[in-house]
């Protein structure tokens, strides 16, 4: 022991030397955390060495395992000829600071190979299985991805505000090759960031010792992320282009909304078809689910009104469509199980799910569809109509409309609207409990929830004292709120509420001013009664011995009623009179006294507040009468006096209506190339192939057949070796024509799609204002070229399809020149000459068949129909693109 630590030394058998293990923790700091996690650090006192060995082989040495050799100001650590850069280094800063959206740098291994000729650094990432390393032009080029380096312009054009991604570019960087994105699978997190929001994906939980991650290709032609056919990859997309969606504008690459993406994704056929949903599917369908706005009845049992749970996400990212979608891929799912030859016993992946209110998510999504262009309008639950409701102009006498609209009205103009004189008094009388007065508490004008039912005996006084000092300017729209809220919700205080509007208008109310007492018990009455004296007298009797109960019952009656009269006579004085009438050895005067001087205030404070409401009916008396208001007369009147005009949606199948562009005619793109690359006829290898099938025909032993099928293979490649030699100066002497092929068909491929959107594009100033507002159809490739598939919703005319037949030709020879170009400089003729062959449309006619021209432009048509069903030209040449694509 090293006081609290324990050292651990062991001895090997062959030799002297000692090793001594060194704690993990003391090289967290200075090793990846690969080479400190499940490994032991043996440093050999002998040789001032550290091996480090995998726990699973702690007591082994190898060469295989990493040694640290120390040396004054020269330490490494080697594995063979392979050295670990330091953590610290400057290499390493630069190497992790590039991975670091991806890998957390203490988890990378970066290392330099020395070899005979070259050195070079090599980048490791174990968790996610992945390798870089720099080539000899500088860059960070990837193992796995042939031929994609790191790209310095990190943005796609969509997903922004994802932090954790890793963008790479084609190495030849030639052709406008597509560039592709990694992205780590994890717990994704997000918050608000300035205007935008900023989204995580969580990489630094160490437990992890797998990493996953999706690989999606930027397709600048289609505008928009491509992936693999697996459920997760288009699930996951999805998920993060709803998280990143911009309301106010759409993301450059995609033309759209990352809600709009996202939707487009789980709506699509291939988000509908499968035949499984694993855990990590069922996952992402949570996540996405749970970000349309929850909404709740408040209160529960009422379902009048409604709490709503907002996320820290912009409110289109918590579109209703989100959760509709992945409800119904849950529900395909289910529907599936029983077809299934899985377990039935084990649990459904499908758990959890969350849930909504359908009635409150219908009610939501019909009110927000009008934000959303039309094309992403579905689906609505319960169909496309909401609920009929009654019209605000058609009322019944008696509604809670109009007696808010009578108080409203009388507010508003500032002058009573109703003949009121109402005896306040006798309505504060009923009350058994003590009434508050105008200085025991304070009232304010201002709308809150106790204005929809006051409590009398503590609110009345308050609210008569705050409003008859109100005045015109400062509270006439705080009295608007208030007062008609109260005649809406209680309909027993309509007449309270137009008594409160008079004492506000009125200006007599402002001179008068209530007594300022703190509260009232109005149960001890205006004025001192007998009944309460006698009760006084008995309570303070101290003693009547040797009298009768007839004549004490007469004593006391007689006292109290003396008492009774000398109050009444004294009344309404404040000074209480003498009792000295009465016989001190019969009765407590000085608590007799006490008592009935409370009960002398009370009735005083009473008296004085009788008095005060009396003045006030007597003003409510003297304001003119005005003929109330009918309720017939409360209506709704237009604006403009005119019928309204009912709006049409603009559509892009409406789009159509309009004439057709004419397109530049796409032979010429087509017959650019014809055929720059002849192969050579080889004559004498005809003939020697020949030969050698004669031998393997009379071949009848073992022997004579492999040495047969050995010539045969040689020749094979013999033959190959030939073409590619030949084919190669012509390849290189042609090279420069395919590059001009390239610019071309990448001109003119864009120019009709500049002409088909400037065509479909906003004309007119109510155009304008609709494509500001974010109403007017996207105008992209994908969705010009859904138009003309066979699953298409809506019929297009006959010109305009020919017209986006031509577009997609376009497309289809501008994908073919960029292929024939990189399989030219990366001297891949023999597929080059396969290309070559490929002239597009062999066999078969593009007008006939349209889906078979989507899948070769290299449309995901799923994507494009709702269904799977499509039909493709049968017994025809599948064009050499398909294939390469």
């Amino acid at each position: 022991m090293a006081g609290d630590e324990l050292i651990i030394r062991a001895k090997e058998q062959q030799c002297d030397d000692i090793l001594e293990l060194i704690p993990s923790s003391k090289l967290e700091s200075d090793l990846p955390n690969v080479l400190v996690e499940d490994h032991a650090h043996w440093l050999n006192l002998t040789t001032r060495s550290i091996e480090v060995r995998p726990l699973v082989e702690m007591w082994q040495s190898s060469p295989d395992n990493w040694h640290i050799q120390f040396a004054p100001g020269r330490h490494s650590m080697k594995k063979g000829n392979t050295n670990l850069l330091d953590i610290r280094s400057t290499t390493w800063k630069m190497v992790s600071s590039r991975l670091e959206p991806l890998e957390i740098p203490r988890n990378l291994v970066i290392t330099l190979t020395s070899g005979s000729d070259t050195s070079e650094v090599n980048v490791e990432l174990p968790r996610y299985g992945l390798t870089f390393f720099i080539n000899s032009h500088g860059e960070l080029e990837s193992r796995n991805l042939r031929d994609m380096v790191y790209d310095d312009t990190q943005s796609m054009g969509t997903m922004v505000g994802l932090v954790n991604r890793l963008v790479l570019r084609p190495k030849l960087n030639t052709a406008d090759e597509q560039r592709c994105v990694l992205i780590p699978e994890g717990d994704v997190s997000f918050s608000r960031h300035g205007h935008h929001v900023r989204v995580l994906v969580d990489i630094h939980d160490s437990r992890h010792q797998r990493m996953n991650y999706q690989t999606y290709v930027i397709d600048t032609d289609m505008g928009c992320l491509t992936g693999n056919v697996s459920l997760a990859n288009k699930l996951y997309r999805a998920y993060l282009h709803a998280l990143s969606s911009n309301p106010c504008s759409v993301d450059p690459l995609t033309k759209r909304t990352g809600t709009e993406e996202a939707l487009s994704i789980l709506q699509s056929a291939a988000c509908q078809s499968f035949t499984k949903i694993d855990h990590r599917d069922a996952r992402l369908l949570r996540s996405i689910a749970s970000l349309t706005t929850k909404r709740e009845w408040y209160p529960p049992h009422l379902q009048h009104m409604q709490r709503v749970h907002w996320a820290s996400l912009p409110v289109a990212s918590q579109h209703h469509g989100l959760y509709l979608s992945c409800a119904s891929i849950v529900e395909i799912f289910q529907s599936l199980q029983p077809f299934l030859h899985d377990d039935h016993n084990s649990s459904s992946p499908v758990v959890d799910f969350p849930t909504r209110e359908e009635h409150l998510l219908h009610r939501a999504s019909l009110r927000a569809a009008a934000l959303c262009p039309p094309e992403f309008r579905e689906p609505l639950p319960g169909g496309n109509h909401d609920t009929t409701y009654n019209a605000r102009d058609l009322l019944q006498p008696a509604s809670g409309e109009v007696r808010a609209y009578g108080a409203a009205l009388a507010i508003y103009s500032w002058s009573p609207h109703k003949p009121l004189v109402i005896d306040i008094y006798s309505v504060l009388e009923k009350v058994t409990q003590p009434v508050i007065g105008t200085k025991g508490k304070t009232i304010s004008l201002c709308y809150s929830k106790d204005w929809l039912s006051p409590n009398l005996p503590d609110d009345w006084l308050p609210m008569y004292d705050r409003c008859r000092q109100s005045n015109m300017h400062q509270h006439r729209f705080q009295l608007l709120f208030s007062l008609p809220a109260m005649a809406y919700s209680s309909p027993h205080l309509d007449d309270i509420a137009h008594t409160l509007v008079a004492f506000a208008v009125v200006p007599q109310f402002k001179d008068e001013n209530p007594p300022e007492h703190t509260s009232y018990v109005l149960s001890d009455k205006y004025m001192p009664e007998e009944q309460t004296v006698n009760t006084f007298l008995s309570s303070c009797t101290v003693s009547l011995k040797g009298s009768s109960k007839k004549s004490t019952k007469e004593r006391l009656q007689r006292d109290a009623t003396i008492a009774t009269a000398k109050l009444t006579m004294q009344w309404p004085s404040r000074t209480l009179p003498p009792f000295d009438f009465l016989d001190h050895s019969l009765y407590d005067v000085g608590a007799l006294t006490s008592k009935v001087r409370k009960l002398f205030a009370s009735c005083h404070q009473n008296w004085e507040l009788k008095m005060h409401l009396v003045h006030v009916r007597h003003i409510l008396g003297q304001i003119p009468e005005v003929s109330p208001k009918k309720w017939s007369d409360y209506i709704f009147t237009t604006g403009t006096g005119r019928s309204l005009q009912t709006s049409h949606e603009t559509t892009l199948f409406n789009l159509f209506g309009r004439p057709p562009p004419i397109l530049p005619p796409s032979g010429v793109t087509l017959q650019i190339i014809a055929a720059p690359i002849q192969i050579p006829s080889a004559s004498a290898s005809e003939v020697l192939r020949q030969l050698i099938d004669a031998v393997r025909r009379r071949s009848t032993d073992s022997f004579q057949v492999k040495y047969a099928d050995d010539l045969h293979l040689s020749e094979i490649r013999n033959s190959l070796c030939r073409n590619k030699s030949s084919s190669f100066p012509l390849a290189l002497k042609h090279l420069d024509l395919f590059r001009e092929h390239y610019a071309h068909s990448e001109q003119g491929y864009i120019q009709c799609l500049d002409i088909l959107a400037d065509s479909l594009g906003p004309k007119t100033k109510s155009d304008c204002a609709v494509n500001e507002a974010g109403q007017w159809p996207r105008i992209t490739p994908k969705a010009l070229l859904s138009c003309i598939a066979s699953t298409s919703r809506n019929k297009v005319p006959l010109l305009w399809r020919d017209c986006l037949i031509s577009f997609a030709k376009f497309g289809l020879e501008y994908q073919r020149a960029r292929r024939m170009l990189l399989l030219a400089m990366r001297h891949q003729f023999e597929d080059l000459c396969k290309e070559m062959e490929n002239v597009g449309c062999d066999g078969w006619e593009a007008e006939s068949h349209p889906d078979w021209l989507l899948i070769q432009v290299g449309v995901d048509f799923r994507n494009l129909c709702p269904s799977n069903s499509y039909i493709l030209p049968v017994g025809r040449k599948f064009p050499y693109s398909s294939y390469s694509s």
